[in-house]
């Protein structure tokens, strides 16, 4: 061997050199800086791999650790700042790609990425500006800034999905316009909004992240590796939280009420470990609430059972068989309430493709509601006994009086609502009775109403309405296609999971947080892989597709269980009939 190849890239001298110096390299910056420094420059040349190779992976780890809230449960994770690197890759990754985007529809691609551009460092640089001023939108100067910085990110937003959509053979489905329609009309609500500081600090700190993780997900994501590896992660991070959550049960740490588990309050509060119903949403973590903590856990359960249903293979089939019990005991000790009904959606729209019976089904999920009602303990919550000769109890009617101050709100302000996370400061303007403390709304859908007026609210149920219709489109699809086990998993578990979050939503706060939209954003995707495999189906076998509507012919089923996954259909031309 000579000296040019031992001194080549592809040497393995040439990389245990390398490796040994790089390594050499960090042992000296810890002695001298510390530990924190180190570690992030070890993590520096893996991101960078990541960020221009695997910018979808770095997405959904920014996801996972941004919902899960994986480093408020694993505190030692907190100084790597594994969170702003991963959100670094991330937008560094979506402006690689995009601006190297090349379509089967290049005209007007220069264009559009030009004006993409300009409105990105528009948004940014009024971003800076107002968060210079104190990031304060109450004021004029910051009203000012922070509006031009919302008008210039929904402008970039809309050509955004103009973009990428030009630049697809697949296209996107109609929840992609629901999705993209959505975001602009709640951003667009912020300036206006009721109390406008409030409404800019959650679109600031939160809302425009997700934004930008749920269009990099509907985009990124092709390839079936890509979607096993996110059901991978999300399983795995659901099995972290519900681990920390049934060690503070065991251990009787982090509890409220006395009785319900959360996780994160004594990060915040060392020396109160149980702490009362008055005073835990005061606590940074949102993991601190029982029915927030139900909500993230029930996002991954949907996925674990459909493992278990699909079996894929032996991994995966055995993580969804560990994952299931440990989340579904995790969601009985939060003693929620919105979190039960959401384990019996995600089981009851599961059962319909296992179930064949429908009565055996209704008798089931009749015997699982008793059975988990009384696991969980709900009657004997302290905020759930009704006052002698009382038919409701404080709590159901705290959310009776918050859900009509909701209903007024939408009424009394039609076109915008009160504004985005508004709700709490405005619930004493429209609420016909004061408990002593503005409530949270404690549901989604009249949060919508409430925070965005009937516009909002029209469109976001025309999204999970869509999203659930892409979501049986694609399970179907992919059946037919008899395409990766897993893909069908996923779809599975996305049917399953947007059914229990809108169920559980009708009592949980989740109109502006990432659930739903990781969800749809994913149902997207799947949507867009599932199109994919059958255009190559159709060019290697002569599957028929209708060019009008750019869709593929859908054969001739009905009902929720036409396709049974123990009865697909061979690919091949006689296997697909045209409907029109």
């Amino acid at each position: 061997m000579g000296a040019g190849s031992l001194l080549s890239g592809r040497s393995a001298i040439f990389q245990i050199t390398l490796a040994l110096l790089a390594t050499a390299f960090i042992f000296v910056v810890y002695k001298v800086l510390g530990l924190p420094l180190a570690v992030t420059l070890a993590w520096l040349p893996l991101l960078l791999f990541m960020t221009l190779a695997q910018t979808f992976i770095i997405t959904v780890v920014l996801a996972c650790f941004s919902y899960f809230r994986l480093h408020e449960a694993y505190p030692f994770l907190e100084p790597l700042k594994l969170v702003s690197l991963a959100g670094a890759a991330t937008v560094g990754g979506l402006l690689w790609r995009a601006f190297t985007l090349d379509g089967n529809r290049p005209r007007g691609q220069r264009e559009l990425k030009i004006l993409s551009l300009l409105t990105a460092g528009g948004a940014i640089g009024f971003g800076i500006a107002f968060s210079s001023s104190g990031g304060d939108g109450a004021s004029p100067m910051g009203l000012l800034l922070g509006s031009g910085m919302i008008a210039f990110f929904c402008v970039g937003l809309g050509l955004w999905y103009h973009m990428l959509g030009r630049a697809s053979a697949e296209g996107w489905p109609t929840t992609m316009f629901y999705m993209t329609l959505f975001m602009i009309i709640a951003s667009l609500g912020v300036p206006l909004a009721k109390a406008p500081s409030d409404s800019f600090g959650h679109w600031m700190n939160v809302y425009w992240k997700i934004v930008i993780v749920a269009f990099a997900i509907a985009w990124l994501a092709r390839r079936e590796a890509d979607f096993a590896r996110a059901l991978f992660l999300i399983i795995f991070s659901g099995v972290l939280i519900a681990g920390v959550a049934i060690y503070n049960k065991v251990n009787g740490i982090d509890l409220v009420e006395g009785t319900r588990v959360t996780i994160g309050l004594t990060l915040y509060k060392p020396d109160h470990v149980v702490i009362t119903s008055e005073n835990f949403r005061k606590y940074a973590s949102s993991l601190g609430d029982p029915n927030e903590l139900s909500m993230v856990l029930l996002f991954p359960l949907s996925f674990a059972i459909a493992l278990v249903y699909y079996r894929p293979n032996r991994f995966f089939t055995i993580l969804g068989a560990l994952a299931a019990p440990a989340l579904l005991l995790a969601i009985i000790f939060t003693q929620s309430r919105g979190g039960l009904l959401g384990v019996l959606a995600v089981g009851g729209l599961i059962g319909l493709r296992v179930v064949k019976s429908r009565a055996l089904l209704i008798a089931a999920g009749l015997l699982a509601a008793v059975a988990l009602y009384v696991a969980m303990g709900v009657g004997d919550r302290e905020t759930t006994a009704a006052a002698e000769g009382e038919v409701i109890d404080d709590s159901s009617m705290g959310r009776v009086y918050a859900w009509t101050a909701a209903v007024k709100m939408g009424l009394f302000r039609p076109l915008t609502g009160v504004g985005m996370t508004a709700f709490q400061a405005a619930h004493a303007e429209y609420a016909i009775k004061l408990t002593g403390f503005n409530k949270e709304v404690h549901s989604t859908w009249f949060g919508i109403l409430g925070e965005t007026g009937l516009p909002g609210l029209t469109v976001f149920i025309l999204m999970i309405i869509s999203a659930v219709r892409s979501s049986l489109d694609s399970l179907r699809r992919l059946e037919l296609l008899q395409a990766d086990r897993r893909l069908q998993a996923l779809a599975l578990g996305l049917v399953a999971g947007l059914g229990g979050s809108c169920v559980a939503g009708a009592f949980l706060t989740h109109g502006f947080t990432w659930p739903l939209y990781i969800q749809i954003a994913l149902t997207i995707a799947l949507w867009r892989c599932a199109r994919k495999l059958e255009l190559d189906a159709a060019r290697q076998g002569g599957l028929p597709t209708d060019p009008e509507q750019n869709e593929p012919a859908q054969p001739p089923q009905k009902g929720w269980r036409a396709l049974p996954s123990t009865a697909v259909a061979p690919v091949g031309a006689d296997a697909f009939t045209p409907t029109r």
